[in-house]
């Protein structure tokens, strides 16, 4: 009889410490899941970046080329955008001339 009254006085410490445990698990899988989720998202945030922005390296760039928006022209130092709209066109003398909303 002794020992079915300590088997019956552990119970509820047993099964709060199982609850807690499984609380804790749930918790981590809620956690990875967002995590897993944020990541896809900016992988796909800068995949659609990369597939619809048009790169464009300054030195590549020659006297007359005309690039419309949006696009990314990088060099040295900075980096021009050009959103959609906006026009860019190379002077002779290598100045950017930006057209501000398809002006």
């Amino acid at each position: 009889m002794t020992d079915g009254n300590e088997h019956n006085e552990h119970w509820e410490r047993e099964l709060v410490a199982r609850l807690a445990t499984a609380a804790l698990k749930e918790q981590r899988r809620a956690r990875l899941w967002g995590i897993f989720f944020k990541l896809l998202t900016f992988a796909y945030v800068t995949l659609i970046l990369i597939m619809t922005v048009d790169w464009q390296a300054r030195t590549d760039l020659g006297a007359g080329c005309r690039i419309a928006g949006p696009a990314l022209v990088q060099e040295h130092g900075t980096t021009t955008v050009l959103f959609a709209g906006d026009a860019l066109a190379m002077a002779p003398s290598g100045e950017m001339i930006i057209g501000v909303g398809g002006g």
